[in-house]
């Protein structure tokens, strides 16, 4: 079908109205906002980066997981065949040798230098396939069992709000998870692959972080893809990654670990008007950062925020901007680190443990392909990232494996492949 045929008058008209819609939207979210320029003034902070040919004290250790993988290598009848892969990358701020920040080999660390490659395969049967998550999941992730962090999940949560989930036996509530384990967790449907894949590779990059967090390696900073949203536990399902994700914050608390949650995309309504008052009172080449207040706050959270879930529970959220050129980046912390590292009564204080805590992660963000963004999560998305014809490889691999024990390669190849759709 010709190009022309997308761009008609329908399209134009349709853009037209969504984008007129956006803009009512943003103008209303904008004057929620204005209610709380004096916090925003407050809140707001500009920081001189370190200088050039900056030496720490000590040097330290960044670590970074990304992941990704094939959403459908192959299918038989009403199995499927996923491929997840995730990586790691430790990097070495490596001031005291005057050279930028270096790998750190992972041989005799991690297996396959950090590199983790998995098939997942499942069936379109709902109970089937629920037992071959959960085997997945025991199969990658460091722990005793899956009530482990459940456990982990449910006690920080009453931890953060006694009120709406207290924990009065911690034994008969151990007894309970494992006697009653499915009802705890909230399982994606089978036949959508997409959210399957999605699923599988948060647990994936979940298992290498905590790899790293186990090893002997002295990591100062674990930096995550994505926030550190999850779903309260108690009264709902959670998903299998919220409760891995909340065993990995707190192993990684009990080892002085800084986790991060960084969002390339940080879906905050109002986050560019912070950046025009920012660059208003900064200046365009200002390195800044701003922390969105959360309900624990003395002020509670900014007006525009009050009916969302942001900051996450348990989490605490900041956005900033390191480059003029450099999009507005998302960074979540860990609720119980920040309150015991960051949080101060006194103001200045907090103010200082803020600006040493961005002036480390703006270090990080020197390498010209990301220029603005701490490097290790784009190295480890390099390292991970399956490209068009490897995936077309590993394709055709899975197929000449499968033939090699007598089936057809007719019925491995989707439908929509077949007919070219």
């Amino acid at each position: 079908m010709s190009i022309d045929n997308f761009f008609s008058k329908t399209f134009d008209e349709e853009m037209r109205e969504t984008f007129k819609l956006l803009k009512e939207r943003s103008i209303s979210q904008a004057k929620k906002l204005n209610q709380d320029l004096q916090r925003l003034e407050n809140l707001l902070m500009k920081f001189e980066p370190f200088p050039f040919a900056h030496k720490f004290d000590d040097d330290f250790l960044v670590a970074a997981v990304d992941g990704s993988g094939i959403s459908s290598l192959c299918n038989f009848e009403d199995n499927f065949i996923q491929l997840v892969t995730a990586a790691t990358v430790i990097h070495n701020t490596n001031t005291h040798e005057n050279k930028p920040m270096k790998f750190i080999a992972l041989d005799d660390v991690i297996p396959n230098n950090g590199l983790l490659t998995k098939v997942f395969n499942f069936s379109a049967d709902r109970s089937l396939f629920i037992q071959q998550l959960i085997d997945f999941c025991e199969s990658v992730y460091p722990m005793p069992d899956l009530v482990d962090p459940i456990l982990s999940h449910m006690t920080e949560y009453s931890e953060w709000d006694p009120e709406e989930l207290q924990i009065t036996d911690k034994n008969k509530l151990i007894k309970k998870i494992a006697s009653e384990l499915l009802n705890y967790i909230l399982f994606p449907s089978p036949l959508q692959e997409d959210n399957i894949l999605q699923s599988v590779r948060e647990i994936a990059e979940y298992s290498l972080a905590k790899q790293v967090v186990l090893s002997d390696l002295p990591i100062k900073y674990l930096i995550l893809d994505g926030s550190l949203t999850i779903f309260p536990p108690g009264r709902q399902k959670v998903p299998i990654g919220d409760y891995l994700l909340r065993d990995l914050c707190l192993t990684s608390r009990k080892r002085d670990i800084i986790v991060c949650g960084l969002s390339k995309t940080h879906t905050l309504p109002g986050a560019t008007q912070i950046s025009d008052i920012a660059k208003e009172r900064f200046g365009s080449h200002a390195h800044w950062f701003c922390r969105i207040p959360g309900r624990e706050d003395p002020q509670g959270k900014l007006t525009i925020y009050e009916n969302r879930e942001i900051p996450p529970a348990m989490a605490v959220t900041y956005i900033f901007k390191f480059s003029e050129t450099s999009p507005i980046f998302r960074i979540d912390f860990d609720y119980f680190w920040w309150m015991k590292s960051i949080f101060n009564e006194d103001k200045e204080k907090m103010k200082n443990r803020e600006m040493k805590l961005f002036r480390e992660l703006d270090f990080m963000s020197h390498e010209a392909n990301w220029y603005g963004y701490p490097c290790p999560p784009g190295f480890a998305h390099k390292k991970c990232t399956l490209t068009h014809i490897v995936r077309e490889v590993l394709t055709s691999r899975a197929i000449q494996i499968a033939k090699e024990l007598g089936i057809k390669e007719e019925h491995l190849i989707s439908a929509r492949k077949k007919i070219g759709l």
